[in-house]
């Protein structure tokens, strides 16, 4: 017997065993740590971004957009990057204006910018913008994480939710792949319906509301960055969608 049987008799899930099974599922966690210093080009959520030169801060009606975080894809070790399909070096940069969810008419309210130079030609960039996140490097992992099922019985969700504490703890959930933690509805499925596009849509990064780093959405909830797999395989970064879900 395996640790997760363990973990699903000691929680009495056994006849939910095949329903966890199916909701497990492997991503990149990313876990922030406050720095007010961090070396030229690594990866960060909030602060300000190192770009390059010839790369512009994005706006919306004459405003800056918020910056979210670089990840510096080369920090990323290659079988992570394989099973996302993400390009080996690198870097991706996410802006949001605070206040998009995702409508068709809000496109302009994030931007995600690739740039496949190295850090030699990144310059740290400081705009006059409304918001500012606290800087927080990070660190990577890649891990095995249970997603969550609908469970109608209110007890046997309960026994269900415990056991997702102790396989996930109890942490701001930022991961880059894997599976979308939905607070309102299908994530991709609003992708589908807000784009007009049925594509292939997978989760690119999802970041959480987070003390650490002063970010809220909404009323406690998490941004999506998300996009089709044909534009991922060819870097069509600009091509991502966002959506903002909250309690």
């Amino acid at each position: 017997m395996n640790i997760l049987d363990n973990l699903i008799l000691k929680h009495g899930l056994q006849t939910l065993k095949e329903d966890i099974y199916s909701s497990l599922y492997t991503c990149v966690m990313v876990h922030p740590t406050r720095a007010d210093e961090l070396e030229l080009g690594t990866s960060k959520l909030g602060g300000y971004p190192d770009l390059p030169e010839d790369f512009y801060w994005p706006k919306q009606d004459g405003e800056y957009l918020q910056f979210i975080g670089q990840i510096n894809l080369s920090q990323l070790e290659g079988a992570w990057k394989q099973d996302l399909l993400l390009p080996d070096t690198g870097y991706l940069y996410f802006f949001y204006d605070g206040e998009a969810y995702g409508e068709a008419d809000q496109q302009n309210g994030w931007r995600v910018l690739f740039y496949e130079g190295t850090a030699d030609d990144l310059t740290a960039t400081k705009v006059d913008v409304s918001s500012i996140y606290l800087q927080c490097g990070v660190e990577f992992s890649y891990d095995i994480r249970l997603g969550d099922t609908y469970i109608e019985d209110d007890q046997l969700y309960d026994q269900f939710d415990a056991l997702m504490l102790e396989i996930n703890g109890n942490i701001p959930f930022h991961q880059i792949g894997g599976t979308a933690w939905d607070i309102q509805g299908d994530v991709l499925e609003e992708c589908q319906e807000f784009s007009g596009k049925k594509g292939d849509w997978q989760l690119l990064f999802q970041i959480d509301s987070d003390d650490q780093l002063n970010m809220m959405w909404g009323d406690v909830g998490i941004l999506y960055y998300c996009i089709e797999r044909q534009a991922l395989e060819k870097k069509q970064f600009e091509n991502t969608w966002l959506i903002m879900q909250c309690s």
